[in-house]
C-alpha cells in the first residue's frame, strides 16, 4: 500500500486520480464526518472496511468494478466470520452497516450487473444510482423490497431489465439519446422510441422505429422521464390499420389509437413528417 495520506476535508474524501489501492490506514481524518466520497476509476482495490466508519455518507462516486461478488474464498470466509455480506465488493469496503447513501455514481467501462442489489440494500434505504457514459450493458432487477431509483444514461443501449413489473415510472429513469441529423427517408421517419412505449422487459431501453408518414393521424409535444431534468419528447397516434410492418409486439393506446413515445422534439418531428409529404389535419 500507498504511504500517501488522503485528507478529509470539509466532510468530502476525494481519492486522486492515478491512485490504484486504498485502505484505511491511507485516510488522514476523521471518517464519521465524510458526507461525500469519490473514488476513481484508477483504483483497482480497496481492502475491506476501509469506509466502515463513513456513517453519515451521502453521496459515493466509485468504479462499478466493485459491484462485483468476492471471488476469493478465504477472504468471503474471513468477512463472513465478521457477519460481512460477501455478495458484493461494494459491500466489503463499507463493513457490516452500510450507510444511508443517497446517491451513488458508477463509473467505468464494460458490462455490470446490478441485479445483486436487491441483496445489498434494506427496503428502508432508497439510493439514487446513477451511471456513466462507458458502461455499455447493464442487468437490473428489482424485488418487492427495493426502493432504489436506478437512472440510465443514454450511451446505455443493452438494458436487461428483471423484475419488470416491479419498476414504475418513479424508480426507473432515462437520459435520452443523441439523434440523428437527418430523420427522413422518402416517407419514414428514423425515430428513437422511448422505453415507455414497450414494456420494461424488452432489453433495449431506447430502440429505433421506422414510421411511415402516412400512419400517423396526430402528433404533439410530450413530456418524458429522463435523467433529473424534465425533458419533453414527443407522442405520435397511429393509424392501428396501417402498423403491420412495425415489429413491436404492443402498443399503448389512448382514446383506441395506438400510439408511441419518441425522445425527438416536437418541432422536429413534424418538420420530419411535412418533409415526407405528411400535413396536419
Amino acid at each position: 500500500m500507498t504511504d500517501t495520506k488522503y485528507e478529509v476535508s470539509d466532510g468530502k474524501l476525494i481519492i486522486p486520480n492515478g491512485v490504484t489501492e486504498i485502505c484505511k490506514d491511507s485516510i488522514d481524518g476523521y471518517l464519521g464526518s465524510v458526507k461525500e466520497l469519490v473514488i476513481p476509476e484508477s483504483v483497482q482495490n480497496i481492502s475491506a472496511e476501509t469506509f466502515a466508519d463513513c456513517t453519515q455518507l451521502e453521496k459515493v462516486t466509485m468504479p462499478a468494478r466493485f459491484i462485483r461478488p468476492i471471488e476469493d474464498y478465504n477472504e468471503a470466509w474471513s468477512l463472513q466470520q465478521k457477519n460481512i455480506n460477501t455478495i458484493s465488493k461494494f459491500c466489503a469496503i463499507f463493513g457490516r452497516y452500510i450507510p444511508k447513501i443517497d446517491f451513488i455514481t458508477f463509473i467505468g467501462e464494460g458490462e455490470f450487473d446490478f441485479s445483486l442489489w436487491n441483496d445489498i440494500f434494506h427496503p428502508h434505504k432508497e439510493p439514487i444510482i446513477r451511471c456513466t457514459s462507458n458502461i455499455t450493458k447493464l442487468k437490473i432487477a428489482k424485488s418487492s423490497q427495493s426502493n432504489y431509483k436506478f437512472f440510465i444514461n443514454n450511451y446505455i443501449e443493452d438494458v436487461d431489465v428483471q423484475g419488470a413489473d416491479k419498476w414504475t415510472d418513479e424508480d426507473l429513469f432515462f437520459l435520452s439519446p443523441k439523434f440523428k441529423e437527418n430523420i427522413v427517408e422518402g416517407n419514414v421517419l428514423n425515430l428513437t422510441l422511448c422505453p415507455r412505449s414497450t414494456f420494461y422487459d424488452d432489453k433495449r431501453w431506447s430502440a429505433p422505429i421506422a414510421i411511415k408518414a402516412d400512419t400517423v393521424t396526430y402528433v404533439y409535444p410530450k413530456p418524458l422521464q429522463c435523467y433529473e431534468d424534465e425533458y419533453e419528447g414527443c407522442r405520435l397516434l397511429l393509424l392501428g390499420n396501417r402498423l403491420e410492418e412495425i415489429t413491436i409486439d404492443d402498443f399503448s393506446r389512448m382514446d383506441g389509437y395506438p400510439y408511441i413515445d419518441v425522445w425527438e422534439k416536437y418541432d422536429i418531428v413534424l418538420n420530419a413528417l411535412r418533409d415526407a409529404g405528411w400535413s396536419k389535419k
